[in-house]
């Protein structure tokens, strides 16, 4: 009876574990994952990683 109970607890724990996403704070907002892409394409576009017709198509994708 003991070691359900435990495996029980067990198996709530990973399923809670599994549903949280790191992308989200304490208080369940989303962090601003399209600035932090936008920067990151600033970057690759500032270090000559990608083209600027290729920085326009990612940059409206993103402002989707």
């Amino acid at each position: 009876m003991f070691i359900g109970l435990i495996l029980i607890g067990i198996a709530i724990y990973f399923v809670f574990r599994s549903t949280q996403n790191t992308n989200y704070t304490g208080f369940s907002h989303p962090t601003n994952t399209t600035s932090q892409s936008l920067k990151i394409l600033n970057e690759r576009y500032a270090r000559g990683k990608i083209d600027e017709s290729d920085y326009h198509k990612m940059k409206s994708v993103l402002s989707e």
